[in-house]
Formats: C-alpha cells, structure tokens, sequence
C-alpha cells in the first residue's frame, strides 16, 4: 500500500479542497459553518484515503488529525502534509500485529443451535455458537454510569465470535465487525432465499431473522477484555423470539459454505461482501423506506449505475430476467417512491410491495454474481455485460464487426 506517483496531483486537489471549507479558532479548535460543509470536508478527505487499497479507522483519524494540524499551522503546502502521511503510513504498516477476538450475540435461539456454522476468509474466521468459547472472560461492563452491561443481555440468544489479526485495537474493531457480519450476512442471505413475502401485524420488526445483539466486545488471544470501547448496534432491536434454525440448520450450513467458497473464488470478492453486507444491513432496518432506499443504493452498485439514472439501472437489471418490461415497469415505479420519500419526504402506503420488489432483485442479483460460473473481473464488467441486447441476430452482428476491427487493427 503505497502512494501512488500518478495520483498526486489529484490528491493535493482534494486535500486542499479538504481544508477549505475547515477553519481553526483563536482556541486552536476547529470550526465550520455546517454540517454540509464539515461532510464535504470528511468527504475530501475520505476521496483522499481511497487512492489505496485500505486503511484501518485509526489510520484514517491520525490523517484527519494531521489535516487539521496543518491547517492550525500552515506551515508548508499540502505536497510536504502527503510527504508527512507516507512516513505515517510506512510507520503504521511497521508495527508488529496481534491476535484479537470479538464476539456478539445473534438472534438465534441457542438451544435450537446443533453444531457450529464456521466460514473463513485468509487467516480470519467467524463462527455461529450456542455458546462463547470457554475461556472468554465473562466481565460486566459499565458505561457513562448507567449501570451494568453485560456481553450477552439476551438470555436465550446464540453468539458469532471470530479470531483475527489487526495492528491496533481500533483496526481490530473494524475487523471483527467486519468478520461478524460476513458470516451473519450469509446466514441471512441463506435464510432470505427461500423466503417468501413478509406480513407484519402490529409492531413492525426488522426483516432479517438473524440480529445483532446489543455490543460487540474485543478481546485479546486469551480471551480478556483488550479495551475499554464497546462497539454497539445502533439499530438494536430484540427478539423475544430468537429464530429457531434447527429444522433449516444442514442446509443453511451448506448454503453459507458453498456461497462463502464461491465468493472467495470470484475476481471480485471484496465488491460482493461489501455488497452482500449492505443488503444485510438494509434489511436490519425497521422502517421499510428506509430500507428500501438502501437496497437501491445495493442495486446501483451491483449494475454499476451509481452514477446514471434509475432508468439505465432498470434496464442493465432486466437483462436477467426473461420478462424485461415487467422488471423496467416494476424497478421504474420503485425508483419513484424512493425518489419521493429522499426528496420530499413523502412515504407510501404501498411500500411494503415495494420493499419486496427491491429485495428480490437485489438479491437475485447477489445470488447470480455469487453463483454463476461467469467469472466478473469487476462489477464495472458486470455492468457492461447487463448493457448486452437481448436480440442475438443483433450480437452475432456486433461481434462480426469486433473481430473486423481486431483484424484491421492487427
């Protein structure tokens, strides 16, 4: 993970555009007009941090800290802060890794658990228990005096723990989350393949069957509390009823390995997990709209439309499917309800239909990359495959004039 020579140019823009729209006070304390203007600023700096392939949260905030301590200075331009970001780097990169664990429950119920669904990725895994392994140590946290908070609040819930390399404790808490949702996505997927629509009466709960549990802790190899932080689940929700996966259990386990193989096969594995993550994600949400909105946003990324219109993302969708103006019709009236409730705030009465529309072709899409025995070098291939004409007088045409142009150029 080094800088890029070709890329500095571009990186002194977005750094200089980055500090200005930050301004330092009299105390030495950074300031901004508004939240629009402090976003643009992180964002800058996210652009920044994305000309590698990737840096762990901490890495991440020492660059801000930097940033902003340039500014208070404005000692030397934004070549010599990118000088001082290298060395950062090389420095970070140097420093001798650990093993950590993290574990959280899940909402499963653990007595219906026969045997242990495990997935590994490198030298990473993430396992679905009935139970943390036996020497994890079992303490009580307390936060901001509010009382006890324990590990594992929910009684009856199963855990996903899993065992890591990192640098330091917040790399660690990056990854275990990560790990973590990997498997529990996959697990859902499994889960969510062979579901059909969903009914609520009443309180409307989230749509995915297996949940996160309130906090995720970090530990050391041993099993000891490594830090004072918890991470937590910011759209916790509880189930007094955790999902019985017993009757389902070989088969979610073959599933989860089988899709857990394929990804790991795929030229674009990273951009599938991060996908499949985020259709997980979407589907913690209780508000359907706004579950709806995130799908979209999965759907954008998987047909590589994020940045043209809802109707070049019908179309490039409806490519899979032999019906194509039902699917453009279908994705065309979800795009409308999901433009109006970011623009105008308007929910609809009908957004359980289109909630299900989104999540099936989401879905059908994630399950196509990740089963089909058409290796994708990227997603931006992808898209370019789902742009084909259905009309095969029309490709046997268009690869006649190729091969012509191949010839000429030859």
């Amino acid at each position: 993970m080094k800088w890029k020579s070709n890329t500095r140019n571009s990186r002194i823009s977005l750094l200089n555009e980055a500090l200005g729209y930050l301004k330092v006070n009299s105390g030495g304390n950074i300031e901004y007009s508004n939240w629009v203007e402090f976003n643009l600023a992180t964002s800058r700096i996210d652009q920044l941090l994305s000309t590698v392939e990737r840096y762990p949260d901490d890495l991440k905030l020492r660059f801000v800290r930097l940033a902003c301590n340039e500014l208070k200075k404005q000692s030397y331009p934004p070549e010599r802060f990118l000088q001082v970001a290298s060395k950062l780097e090389n420095q970070f990169l140097s420093s001798p890794f650990r093993f950590y664990q993290m574990g959280s429950a899940v909402s499963v119920s653990r007595l219906s658990i026969p045997g242990n669904i495990r997935t590994k990725f490198g030298d990473h895994f993430a396992s679905l228990s009935t139970r943390y392994p036996k020497h994890y140590q079992m303490t009580d946290f307390r936060m901001g005096g509010s009382g006890n908070v324990c590990p594992r609040p929910e009684r009856n819930y199963g855990v996903i723990y899993t065992k890591f390399r990192a640098r330091s404790t917040l790399e660690a808490g990056e990854i275990g989350g990560k790990n973590i949702d990997f498997l529990r996505s996959m697990i859902n997927f499994s889960i969510n393949c062979t579901r059909g629509h969903s009914i609520n009466f009443g309180r409307v709960r989230p749509f995915n069957k297996i949940l996160l549990g309130q906090y995720q802790i970090l530990r050391d190899e041993v099993g000891k509390v490594d830090s004072d932080l918890v991470w937590y689940q910011p759209s916790y929700y509880l189930d007094e009823s955790p999902f019985s996966i017993r009757q389902k259990f070989s088969d979610i386990k073959s599933h989860v390995a089988k899709c857990a193989r394929r990804i790991r096969a795929s030229q674009c594995q990273q951009e599938i997990l991060e996908s499949l993550t985020r259709y997980n994600s979407a589907l913690d949400e209780r508000d359907r709209h706004v579950s709806l909105v995130s799908l979209w946003s999965v759907l954008e990324t998987l047909s590589d439309t994020t940045m043209a219109d809802s109707r070049k993302t019908a179309r490039r969708v409806s490519f899979l499917f032999r019906d194509r103006e039902k699917t453009i019709e279908e994705l065309k009236y979800v795009s409308e309800v999901r433009n109006r409730y970011i623009h105008a705030n308007v929910e609809n009465p009908d957004i359980a239909t289109c909630f299900e529309i989104s999540r099936y072709y989401t879905q059908y899409i994630l399950s196509f990359l990740i089963f089909t025995n058409l290796n994708f070098s990227s997603l931006t291939e992808f898209g370019k495959f789902l742009e084909i004409s259905h009309d095969r007088d029309h490709i046997r045409d268009q690869i006649k004039i190729l091969e012509m142009a191949q010839g000429f150029l030859s």
